[in-house]
């Protein structure tokens, strides 16, 4: 299964390390796509906008800024034009920043 992964960095609330961190949890569910670890294309917004059509799960990681880039309605409004499933990841100022100090979250494939 392709997870494409939807996040922004500008708020400063993921760190790579957050990311990396998803990376390793959804692979245990299938094939994770995250730009900033594996987009070495040269031309990187079309290889983006390949992989998202491609993806069977749209996996939002929803920060207090998520809604304030246009990438990322962007590349929301294509998911939903495309009918891909989306799974929303709500994170909060409540929580630590480091969320793998906060918690281990536990994937398991469902259906």
């Amino acid at each position: 299964m392709r997870i494409f992964v939807s996040y922004t960095l500008r708020d400063a609330f993921l760190s790579i390390e957050d990311l990396q961190y998803f990376e390793y949890a959804f692979s245990k569910l299938g094939d994770p796509y995250i730009d900033i670890l594996h987009n070495k294309d040269p031309n990187p917004q079309e290889h983006v906008m390949r992989v998202l059509k491609q993806a069977e799960i749209f996996c939002a990681v929803i920060t207090p800024k998520y809604f304030e880039s246009s990438w990322v309605q962007l590349e929301l409004n294509i998911a939903i034009q495309r009918h891909i499933p989306i799974i929303a990841l709500v994170l909060g100022r409540m929580a630590n920043i480091s969320m793998q100090r906060t918690a281990k979250l536990s994937f398991e494939r469902v259906a």
